[in-house]
């Protein structure tokens, strides 16, 4: 059955929603399998922060690039798919039993800080 109108915009946008969903899912298998497991399960050569932490920085950074208007890297990348990459390994990150440090946010609190 073909849709029309309002139905066939919506399944558009459906559409489109599982297209950008499915290419942020590819992003983070490709990552995970070039990088290993390095964003949930870092080496800690330097930093000693744990894991949440850590992709907090990474998010950090993101959003500074995005606030700033610039890409930094010789290499051009896509920030915005990188941002959501790492929020979904922080969702991840907090299922894992860790340790959180005083200061530290949650994903709600990150959410509502990033609509404000």
């Amino acid at each position: 059955m073909r849709l029309t109108g309002i139905d066939a915009a919506y399944e558009t946008t459906q559409d489109k929603i599982a297209a950008e969903c499915d290419d942020i899912k590819e992003l983070l298998l490709a990552k995970n399998k070039a990088y290993g497991d390095s964003a949930l399960t870092p080496v800690r050569i330097f930093s000693k922060a744990n894991t949440t932490e850590q992709i907090k920085v990474r998010i950090d950074d993101k959003i500074s690039r995005l606030q700033r208007g610039t890409a930094t890297e010789a290499v051009p990348e896509d920030t915005v798919r990188d941002l959501i990459g790492y929020l979904i390994l922080l969702l991840i990150a907090e299922q894992k039993p860790v340790a959180r440090s005083a200061g530290s946010m949650s994903v709600p609190a990150l959410i509502g800080y990033l609509h404000n």
